[in-house]
């Protein structure tokens, strides 16, 4: 099959190249030219360049597209777009919303640093570079720094807080401000009577005295075995060897 295939090819290329080949004989010898382009219009060949309008276009009057505005093409009830609601007397600003995310994750490279966030009480987390704000409500603040361990943050009011990494899913909290450490506690010992040192001192010359003495009779015990040991038996009176 490969073998009928590639004969079949061949067949083909060699029958373009001589198609090819016959076109460029033809036009060798002069086939084709006899046809060439129409000529321009005889009017526009004739006029003269100084005939043409060459004043700057100047748009209409803007009544002239009261019906634009009053039906407008991309407003699909083709009513006019009504006017955006005015802002609040005074000029007042929303209250800024608590801070209530965990940080889950710092991203950290020469030309990245990103904050990753999780609001409590959501699984998802976002992702937010350094000097950008966070998204839906939470717009006012902004991750002013990405550090190794922790980010810190400050609101369109000024309020600035530094959040310490959690891992996901660790069940962790940020640890609370180390406490002062306590002094050690020394113990005391308890109060002597006067004179115990020497009743201490003379107790303690006593034991000594009694395991010294125990220690002779221990000795002077096994001496005296050994003694009986080597001693040979006495023969009774009146036997001779």
């Amino acid at each position: 099959m490969t073998t009928r295939f590639s004969h079949l090819a061949t067949l083909v290329l060699a029958g373009a190249c001589g198609v090819l080949l016959l076109l460029l004989l033809l036009f060798q010898f002069g086939a084709g030219r006899g046809y060439r382009w129409w000529a321009a219009d005889a009017n526009d060949a004739l006029a003269p360049k100084d005939q043409l309008d060459r004043s700057t276009f100047k748009l209409p009057a803007w009544s002239d597209f009261a019906d634009v505005n009053l039906r407008p093409l991309f407003n699909e009830d083709r009513k006019p777009t009504p006017p955006a609601p005015p802002p609040p007397p005074g000029g007042e600003q929303k209250p800024v919303p608590k801070l209530n995310v965990q940080l889950s994750g710092v991203i950290l490279s020469p030309t990245l640093h990103i904050a990753m966030i999780i609001e409590n009480g959501k699984t998802t987390s976002s992702a937010v570079r350094e000097g950008h704000s966070l998204p839906g409500e939470l717009a006012a603040w902004t991750v002013t720094k990405v550090k190794p361990r922790g980010a810190s943050f400050r609101s369109t009011a000024g309020e600035e807080v530094e959040l310490e990494l959690i891992a996901k899913g660790s069940g962790l909290k940020p640890p609370p401000p180390a406490a002062p450490a306590a002094p050690p506690v020394v113990p005391q010992a308890p109060p002597q009577a006067e004179g115990q040192p020497a009743q201490n001192m003379e107790l303690q010359q006593r034991i000594e005295a009694r395991r010294k003495q125990l220690q002779e009779q221990a000795d002077r015990a096994k001496q005296q075995q050994g003694e009986g040991q080597q001693q040979p038996p006495q023969q009774p009176p009146g036997q001779t060897e």
